[in-house]
């Protein structure tokens, strides 16, 4: 159907009634797409209150920028905890081992931690929001409702979280796989030099947390005047009728 020739009919009809009915109010009467209105509409009268677009996609920056730092964290977490394996590592490679099987062994290795940690954080999840769903003001067994009412949409965000912490893997794993094995028998532990990948990712990391920082004291700044700022009349004094 065409909307711009129903919208138009539609105001035509509604004038000639609001004429016969003599008001002087000027009223506007248009078509909304529903999918527009939870986030879009800000019209005077509406049923409930809206949401705001700007916000979401405000909050949605900053779940990604914590997303960000946390693959970066397990990333560096990852490869601080094989640093210990150096020698193994090393000894592989000597002994016959390709990068290409030590990477893969590696990876896998991680592969499966990473699989785990997501097991256990969805069981903590649903445990959290099914015995104290009072306390985080959630409905009764809210995340398993949603799972089954909503599979399509939890299972491509875990399928993108899941990608996202096993690219991560990527980086401790080529450098470890990158060193010199002699150097891993050595117990030699990498240095910064020439690692600019990682020079790189420690400066994104402090810059996301300097951030975060800021707009953090920014926001206590805010709400500490609204609280201090005089108002121009005792508040405790006030009476209602």
């Amino acid at each position: 159907a065409d909307t711009d020739a129903f919208s138009k009919k539609l105001k035509e009809l509604l004038a000639k009634q609001i004429r016969k009915l003599d008001k002087s109010e000027k009223e506007d009467f248009f078509l909304q797409k529903l999918t527009d209105i939870h986030l879009n509409s800000q019209l005077n009268n509406e049923i409930t209150l809206n949401g705001n677009y700007l916000l979401v996609v405000f909050l949605g920056v900053i779940a990604f920028l914590i997303l960000l730092v946390t693959t970066i964290n397990y990333a560096s977490f990852l490869f601080v905890k094989s640093l210990d394996r150096l020698k193994e590592i090393g000894l592989r490679r000597i002994l016959g081992s390709s990068k290409r099987d030590v990477t893969m062994s590696l990876f896998c290795e991680y592969l499966l931690y990473t699989f785990n940690i997501f097991l256990l954080s969805f069981c903590l999840v649903n445990y959290l929001s099914t015995v104290h769903n009072d306390f985080l003001g959630l409905p009764v067994n809210f995340f398993t409702n949603s799972l089954i009412d909503n599979p399509i949409p939890w299972t491509l965000a875990t399928l993108v979280l899941f990608s996202i912490f096993s690219l991560s893997l990527l980086y401790p794993v080529n450098v470890l796989t990158s060193s010199d094995p002699m150097n891993n028998i050595k117990g030699k532990v990498l240095g910064l030099k020439g690692h600019y990948l990682r020079k790189s990712i420690l400066v994104v990391q402090m810059a996301i947390f300097g951030g975060f920082l800021y707009f953090s004291v920014q926001v206590i700044e805010q709400i500490h005047y609204t609280k201090d700022r005089n108002l121009g009349f005792d508040l405790s004094r006030k009476l209602i009728i």
